[in-house]
């Protein structure tokens, strides 16, 4: 029998899996050609709530084939789309929940995997908005639709210690 992964999030012990084909994650991939997906299993935190995938990414290669062109093309803002207005307000709920809980004035905020950037919009202006992202689609759309963002693509460029 294999061993579980602790989430790497929370440490947590416990958790529920399936396989990346029958997974939430599943359904928004426009096609199954991309990578393996007998190769991953998909974890989710019952404490935290965090997905991760089993065996790790462990090359540039494998993780640019996770997160290719189709995968951030599927995030591109769509008004049409019922999924993406409902996250737009998905998002405005999640900013009201932590405002209280931040005592700064202006705090500084790292969303990482920040996809098209559109949390990080929907947080005041007063906020330092920070985000980390890989994909070159949602970050080549990020720098054009909102350039008063820092987006970082890269793990060296974020600052130690600054969130």
């Amino acid at each position: 029998m294999s061993t579980q992964p602790d989430c790497p999030v929370c440490g947590n012990a416990g958790y529920y899996w399936d396989t990346v084909d029958e997974s939430a994650y599943a359904m928004h991939r426009v096609t199954d050609r991309e990578f393996n997906r007998a190769h991953f299993i998909m974890y989710r935190c019952t404490r935290c709530g965090h997905g991760f995938f089993s065996p790790g990414v462990e090359s540039a290669a494998e993780l640019a084939t996770l997160y290719g062109a189709s995968y951030g093309a599927d995030y591109l803002p769509d008004p049409a789309n019922e999924r993406f207005r409902q996250r737009l307000t998905q998002y405005a709920l999640d900013v009201r929940t932590l405002e209280p809980f931040l005592m700064q004035s202006r705090p500084r905020v790292l969303d990482f995997g920040c996809s098209t950037g559109l949390y990080l919009k929907a947080m005041p202006d007063r906020w330092e908005r920070c985000g980390y992202e890989i994909n070159r689609t949602e970050t080549d759309y990020i720098r054009s639709h909102f350039p008063e963002l820092v987006i970082y693509n890269a793990l060296e460029e974020v600052p130690a210690a600054a969130f």
